[in-house]
């Protein structure tokens, strides 16, 4: 029996030593149907995965803001146990709990900086960052978080919104499946333009507001499932669990 694990918030961890994922190029609207290979020297894996990630403030009594110290904690984490990579499942950028938490405006955005590559330093500015779009990535310009990936530092690795990574570790060449997904599509309908109306408007412009696309994802992943049935396991990556 195969294994599917499906992956929302959480740090798993098991122990990994090399990475080289062979990139080439996507958009945001269409999955890719060829996986994306990384091989792996240990057989062992190990990954931290979390989201809904930033705010720098700091509260009564803090040396640190609450972003620096969870920053601080997984770098630790990453150093001890030889992390690879990052499972990132979205809602990106936030300033603070309820001020600026709506992704980004561009390329150029400075929360690039500020709130990404300024925040996270040490094993965590040197491992790759597979991430999935939140709601909040598709209240600010979800498109920019694309482009950066694909021209800019696919560090922040996002080449589209669904794409599949096929992950073969140690002399056994275990094999390892992530299918990351967009969930927002499944999530939200048009009726919630009076409160989304970013959100909604964009999945209305790329052509995500149908009941026909929203069967064609489903399938998608069916179809990634079953041609995945070789692995030892599956891991699901989205921001929203779905049924």
């Amino acid at each position: 029996m195969r294994s599917y694990l499906y992956v929302t918030l959480a740090i798993l961890c098991v122990a990994l030593l090399t990475t080289n994922t062979n990139a080439f190029k996507g958009d945001l609207v269409e999955p890719h149907d060829k996986p994306y290979v990384e091989k792996y020297k240990s057989d062992k894996l190990d990954f931290l995965t979390f989201g809904d990630w930033g705010y720098e403030g700091v509260e009564p009594g803090q040396i640190y803001g609450n972003q620096s110290k969870v920053s601080i904690a997984m770098d630790d984490w990453a150093k001890n146990y030889t992390s690879n990579f990052i499972i990132n499942t979205g809602d990106n950028f936030y300033i603070s709990f309820d001020g600026d938490h709506e992704g980004v405006t561009s390329v150029n955005d400075p929360k690039w900086n500020r709130i990404w590559k300024g925040a996270y330093k040490g094993r965590l500015a040197e491992i790759v960052w597979y991430s999935v779009a939140g709601n909040h990535d598709w209240y600010g310009n979800i498109t920019a978080q694309v482009d950066y990936s694909l021209n800019e530092d696919d560090r922040f690795f996002l080449p589209s919104a669904y794409y599949v990574r096929e992950s073969y570790f140690g002399p056994k060449k275990t094999k390892v499946t992530w299918i990351h997904i967009d969930t927002n599509i499944f999530f939200y309908e048009p009726e919630d333009t009076e409160d989304r109306p970013k959100l909604i408007n964009q999945l209305i412009e790329v052509g995500w507001d149908t009941v026909q696309t929203i069967n064609d994802k489903l399938k998608w992943i069916e179809d990634r499932l079953i041609e995945q049935q070789d692995t030892k396991w599956i891991f699901v990556v989205g921001k929203y669990a779905i049924a």
